[in-house]
């Protein structure tokens, strides 16, 4: 403990020096290889404690995947806020005390996501952390042809060097590819979707609407108390586009005064303001916006459910059925109900009538 809080003492100055300084953490490099894990490794080099600290938890956490010997693989990819294409990688394991533990490794660089390339990156990290390549029984990507492609994919590639590693497709992508496809195969609610975004964005990105937005918000009573800003839609996974959506609702009337005003004023956004008063005047978007949400929140429960790391595949299935069987409680016995919420808010914010 003493040794950890003084290494924790010098990350702590470390981070204060870079801050003043106003540097970024990370620079054009990788986590590993960031700015600053260069100053703490080079302070290691004098704080005998700090040089401890940093490769106590990396070597706990390898020592637990060669304990277990056999290794699963996790790949997803992302970019960074400077837009650089990285990919994070993690492994699974089973511990002797038949636990499953999901280790994240790191963030590491990539020029491209060709397969080729990621494959790479595949062979290289067990390597560098004495892993052998031969332990690997799993690999878990999302959908794109770089990755699962069964002819040229990562998957296929890996397979060709270690035939036991089995290629699982991760069932939170896969149920975040549900999510998108049924809700653009509906044209209405393609639409709406498309309308939320574009409201959202209207109001949040220009810095005259925003501040306009704010000052109808903090004037009306009944949001006083309660007031939360509109969310940003999420670019990548819909089924967590329910949070923007309920920021919606919950400031419709707000919405509404804001539109009227920005419609009064004559100016170059009048346009787009009137636009967006007529759909959220009309009881059909007011009405979509309920039925969506209440169909998402069961998505995103489902959602945070399968990403949990000691999660099977029977108890993915075992939930994914139970989610299935509320929407069809909803269907059959949850609409009049819906109905009914929808017709009577509708009526007291003065919205057209079904």
């Amino acid at each position: 403990m003493a040794n950890s809080r003084i290494a924790l003492e010098k990350i702590f100055d470390t981070v204060d020096v870079l801050a003043q300084q106003g540097a970024g953490f990370r620079g054009h490099e990788t986590d590993n290889n960031s700015w600053l894990m260069k100053m703490l490794r080079m302070r290691a080099q004098d704080v005998p404690q700090l040089d401890w600290w940093l490769g106590k938890i990396l070597n706990q956490l390898l020592d637990e995947i060669k304990a277990a010997k056999c290794f699963s693989i996790i790949v997803d990819e992302t970019a960074n806020i400077s837009r650089k294409e990285q990919v994070s990688i993690s492994f699974r394991i089973t511990t002797l005390d038949f636990e499953v533990k999901k280790i994240f490794i790191g963030f590491y660089h990539t020029p491209n996501t060709k397969s080729s390339t990621l494959l790479k990156i595949v062979e290289d990290v067990p390597s560098r952390y004495n892993l052998q390549f031969c332990n690997l029984r799993g690999q878990c990507y999302e959908g794109a042809a770089a990755m699962s492609g069964k002819i040229s994919g990562l998957q296929k590639r890996v397979r060709e060097i270690e035939p036991r590693a089995l290629y699982v497709h991760c069932t939170a992508h896969s149920l975040n590819r549900v999510a998108q496809d049924a809700m653009k195969n509906i044209d209405i609610v393609n639409n709406f979707v498309g309308v939320s975004k574009d409201l959202i964005n209207f109001v949040r990105d220009s810095p005259k609407p925003m501040e306009a937005f704010k000052d109808i918000q903090l004037q009306s009573s009944e949001k006083k108390s309660s007031a939360t800003n509109l969310s940003s839609f999420c670019p990548t996974r819909w089924c967590m586009r329910v949070k923007s959506l309920k920021t919606i609702v919950s400031n419709y009337e707000t919405i509404l005064s804001f539109l009227e005003q920005m419609k009064a004023e004559k100016t170059d956004d009048s346009g787009k303001a009137d636009g967006f008063l007529k759909y959220l005047e009309s009881f059909e978007f007011y009405f979509l916006s309920l039925c969506t949400i209440k169909v998402l929140e069961r998505i995103v429960i489902l959602n945070k459910e399968l990403q949990k790391s000691d999660l099977c595949v029977e108890e993915s299935h075992e939930k994914v059925k139970l989610v299935l069987d509320a929407m069809l409680e909803i269907r059959e016995c949850g609409f009049d109900t819906l109905w009914e919420n929808a017709t009577a808010n509708a009526k007291d914010l003065d919205l057209e009538k079904p």
